[in-house]
């Protein structure tokens, strides 16, 4: 409800005579239905979100859904680790965060990226500004491993990516490939990295 209110009525503080749960039931409502009227499909593949809303979350969602549609809400859950700043998880209400486009100003999204991936998904981990430079080297040192056909590390990186997706391990695969020398662009862009 407050959701709709606001798509409708963008230049008006939506009304509320209620206190809940943040952020709100309509919000809460709004969730299900959308992939739905998107896609037409009842169910969808992939979802995600933080762990920290796997209850309640997501299993209001599904009850929601599910209750309508008569059908399977998600196939696939995927739920990832939180980020903390200085101890505490970034929140956009405490307003700690980090900006992709503030990173971007200070390296290369290949670099961006691989300080990333190198927290795996589901694992809560703490952001430091040494992750963006640490990451910087590790790209500077992909690319300057020019041997080969620039297939090296491929199967590794991609045994690790079907280890729940693995990505510190593909990463250090990479770094293995650089360290001999060798070229492993194309396990990069497996990664999404450009090298």
């Amino acid at each position: 409800a407050a959701v709709l209110a606001a798509a409708t009525y963008p230049n008006q503080a939506p009304v509320q005579s209620w206190v809940s749960y943040p952020p709100s039931p309509g919000y809460m409502v709004s969730r299900p239905t959308g992939p739905r009227g998107a896609t037409g499909a009842a169910t969808v593949d992939v979802h995600g979100g933080g762990r920290d809303l796997v209850f309640p979350h997501h299993e209001c969602e599904t009850a929601q859904s599910e209750t309508v549609t008569h059908a399977p809400f998600v196939k696939h859950w995927l739920h990832v680790g939180l980020v903390a700043l200085d101890g505490t998880k970034m929140s956009k209400s405490l307003g700690n965060l980090v900006f992709v486009h503030d990173l971007l100003s200070r390296a290369d999204a290949a670099a961006v990226r691989v300080a990333m991936m190198d927290h795996h998904y589901r694992s809560d981990w703490e952001w430091h500004d040494s992750d963006l430079e640490s990451a910087v080297a590790r790209c500077t040192s992909w690319r300057n491993a020019t041997k080969g056909d620039g297939m090296a590390g491929l199967d590794e990186v991609r045994v690790a990516l079907d280890h729940d997706l693995d990505t510190p391990g593909a990463l250090m695969a990479l770094d293995e490939v650089a360290a001999s020398g060798r070229s492993g662009s194309a396990a990069a862009a497996l990664l999404g990295v450009s090298l």
